[in-house]
């Protein structure tokens, strides 16, 4: 086993300077970045959406694809937000029963019922939300700080606004912990 140019805790904090006093960069010869990036971390999503796909064909990927969120682009992949089973349930109920102790009128789900029956009029800018973004260049550390502060456990990466990819807590740790 090669050990490692650098150690885990090495990659995601701010790098040592060399003898020049520039950071170490990766110089194209497998060398470690002095520094990952969220850029670095970042995966493409299986699937994504646009605000005026139907609620019901979104419902339909959302669980058939079995992932956490989907994410909702422009024709140029501008980021507008995204839709998780979170945001569905929160279309479906009034928030004013959110605060009440009586969940009597929730009993039928009644509420589901009739955003089932629209969802093939419905868009996802309906019911879609909006997630948590860090730009490309951040430090990685900045991602764990986000993840832990806003308790989220997804991040879009964006570069100038536009999605490049997205980083979940499960992954990042992975890399954090296991590399």
């Amino acid at each position: 086993v090669k050990p490692l140019e650098k150690t885990i805790v090495e990659r995601v904090s701010p790098a040592a300077e060399s003898s020049e006093g520039a950071p170490l960069r990766d110089r194209g010869d497998g060398a470690l970045p002095n520094l990952i990036k969220a850029g670095d971390m970042k995966k493409w999503p299986a699937h994504t959406l646009k605000e005026s796909d139907t609620l019901k064909y979104a419902i339909e990927l959302l669980f058939k694809s079995n992932v956490s969120t989907l994410v909702v682009l422009d024709e140029n992949n501008n980021l507008l937000g995204a839709l998780s089973p979170c945001d569905l349930l929160k279309f479906c109920l009034p928030e004013h029963l959110l605060w009440t102790e009586d969940l009597g009128p929730l009993v039928e789900f009644t509420q589901f019922t009739e955003v089932l029956e629209k969802a093939s009029d419905t868009k996802v800018g309906d019911a879609m939300n909006t997630i948590v973004t860090a730009e490309v260049n951040v430090p990685a550390v900045q991602l764990a700080k986000t993840f832990i502060m806003e308790q989220v456990r997804e991040i879009a990466i964006t570069d100038s606004g536009k999605f490049v990819g997205m980083v979940e807590i499960n992954d990042f740790c992975s890399h954090l912990f296991w590399i």
